[in-house]
């Protein structure tokens, strides 16, 4: 189920956006265990601000990896141990800083926690289906229905 939405300034070279999904598809999967599912939104420099400054004023005299702050947004189910909410926002701030070049401090990275009574998979409230009706590509998910 987790989920992995990234925000960057468009501008960075297409391979190192690619290295990005998959390092923190990578990563993900070997910490949760589970499937998962990564998409950047890259924000065109007119459209991104820091303190009123537009990343296409900054971009005249910065390059890319001086300007842009990424924030990458993940969903998690709720139930999660810490030491794995650790483990991904450092294993998912280190991919992001290496594969764009950029100082660890710029990525900010915000773990959300969903439960099964508010997530919908195929039409029908996630925590009524069988774990086998939940398993997204053979990934193991635990019975999330009502005792």
């Amino acid at each position: 189920m987790p989920f992995a939405s990234v925000f960057l300034v468009k501008g960075h070279a297409p391979e190192r956006v690619r290295g990005v999904i998959t390092g923190i598809s990578d990563a993900m999967e070997r910490i949760t265990k589970s499937s998962r599912t990564v998409w950047v939104t890259e924000v065109e420099p007119e459209l991104w601000a820091l303190e009123g400054v537009t990343a296409a004023e900054r971009l005249r005299s910065k390059p890319i990896h001086e300007v842009d702050s990424p924030l990458v947004t993940m969903l998690l189910m709720r139930g999660r141990p810490p030491e794995q909410h650790r483990d991904l926002i450092a294993a998912v701030t280190e991919v992001v800083a290496g594969e764009l070049g950029m100082n660890p401090q710029a990525v900010r990275i915000d773990i959300q926690e969903s439960v099964p009574e508010f997530r919908d998979r195929r039409g029908a409230v996630q925590r009524d289906l069988t774990p086998t009706e939940v398993r997204g590509r053979g990934a193991p998910v635990p019975d999330c229905r009502r005792n």
